[in-house]
């Protein structure tokens, strides 16, 4: 039987201290009025490789936006919570987070931008369970995917995307995820990096950089590249900008010009990838070898490539991941007639 859930590490901040997590103050904070805005996020990975290009070279004052970046703990629904609450008037989450909140009836969300269009995820095994295991990245996809049975996965929130993805693999590899495998809150990507390092977990799906440092260490291996070799996961709008339907028919420029400068952002991804990589370095990834910095910026550029435009196929792929997952009520929402509801690519039209 599937061991209990553990929790073997803390998060970076308390999730209700919202205030004492920002690292910008902006003016605002939350409140609709003034320049500011308040952007929540949960985990700090560089599949937001667009916020933070956005915040490296404040793009968001380029649109006289003061962005303030409210960094929380507790899993996408935290940042749904915050933005609930008007903590907060933007939250960048997994694309499940807020069809999940819908489909249960709660919150009056809208997504107004994709910040990642493909499953940034990749799979990461240790050496020592992979050697156990006889499997390799080189192995059928099917077998990768069956040599998990046993597996102690380590997740930054429960709940989430991470837990989610690592069920659905287990499922695709015909194994039972409430009991083949077993899940445990570790905490963020350094948590998780230093659990496999020491042997508390066995795998973990992260964004690069992550397996790069992992195998670049040599207790870590990619076993599998969720977008580049599973179909349904290459068009996925994986992690989206939420806001409020009220805020949005409120401050509609606003809303606007925080796409653009999002956009700016990714324009220097796609066309300065090595400045980017450069530029996030020095600021937030100091521990990472330049040459593993680069590439992984290169290899999210094509995530970022649509300007932020949420797409029905991308939506409907969502849906059908998060029912997979168990979580079948998610299937009332149609990406179809949801378009201009709960997710809207008006602002994305308006910032050109």
């Amino acid at each position: 039987m599937m061991r209990p859930v553990k929790m073997i590490g803390a998060l970076l901040c308390v999730g209700a201290l919202v205030s004492a997590c920002a690292d910008v103050p902006g003016e605002g904070g939350g409140a609709a009025g003034g320049k500011g805005v308040a952007i929540a996020q949960v985990v700090p990975t560089l599949g937001y490789v667009t916020l933070d290009t956005a915040r490296a070279f404040n793009t968001f004052a380029d649109e006289g936006i003061e962005a303030e970046h409210v960094q929380l703990s507790g899993g996408d629904p935290a940042a749904l919570a915050a933005l609930d609450s008007g903590d907060v008037d933007f939250a960048a989450v997994g694309s499940e987070a807020p069809l999940l909140a819908l489909a249960e009836g709660g919150g009056d969300y809208q997504v107004v931008y994709s910040l990642m269009g493909q499953m940034s995820l990749d799979l990461v095994v240790s050496k020592a369970f992979m050697d156990k295991a006889g499997v390799s990245p080189t192995d059928p996809l099917e077998e990768r995917l069956a040599a998990l049975e046993g597996a102690r996965f380590g997740v930054s929130a429960l709940g989430g995307a991470q837990e989610r993805t690592s069920k659905w693999l287990a499922q695709q590899g015909g194994l039972d995820p409430e009991e083949d495998i077993e899940v445990l809150n570790a905490g963020p990507p350094p948590a998780l990096l230093a659990g496999m390092d020491n042997d508390r977990i066995d795998a973990f799906l992260l964004t690069a950089p992550n397996g790069a440092i992992a195998e670049k260490a040599g207790y870590g291996q990619v076993l599998v590249r969720l977008a580049a070799e599973i179909d349904e996961l290459a068009g996925f709008d994986h992690l989206v900008l939420v806001t409020r339907k009220d805020f949005a028919a409120q401050e509609p420029e606003k809303v606007t010009k925080v796409v653009r400068a999002l956009n700016s952002a990714n324009e220097m991804i796609l066309d300065q990838p090595g400045d980017v990589a450069a530029k996030l370095q020095s600021t937030a990834y100091e521990d990472v070898p330049t040459d593993i910095m680069t590439e992984s910026v290169q290899g999210l550029a094509p995530g970022v490539q649509d300007k932020g435009a949420v797409t029905e196929e991308g939506m409907s792929h969502v849906i059908e991941f998060t029912a997979k997952t168990g979580e079948p009520t998610v299937r009332e929402l149609e990406a179809a007639s949801g378009e201009g509801d709960w997710w809207t690519n008006q602002f994305v039209q308006k910032a050109g």
